[in-house]
């Protein structure tokens, strides 16, 4: 979990696993609450994903102003900051 990349994926596979198998010190074996929580689990993800379909995109314009935006301001700091020295040198 400690590269950038990896973060949000494991964070989304504990917040998955840690529900749906229970890690506790006392073992008990229920099936129906197992798969109770894992249908809820699964339709609690789809209904997430189907919010997604609902919410209109940004229009062409908006999304090319906040790159812009975005662009100018790693510009600014690029140049207001110092020179990142590399392992080799």
């Amino acid at each position: 979990m400690a590269q950038p990349w990896q973060t949000m994926m494991f964070t989304g596979m504990a917040v998955n696993f840690i529900p749906l198998l229970g890690p506790a010190n006392p073992m008990s074996y229920d099936t129906t609450q197992y798969y109770n929580n894992a249908l809820a689990i699964c339709g609690g993800l789809g209904a997430a994903a189907l919010s997604f379909r609902l919410i209109p995109p940004l229009s062409p314009a908006v999304r090319t102003s906040r790159l812009l935006a975005l662009t100018l301001r790693d510009l600014r700091r690029l140049a207001a900051g110092s020179i990142p020295r590399t392992p080799d040198g």
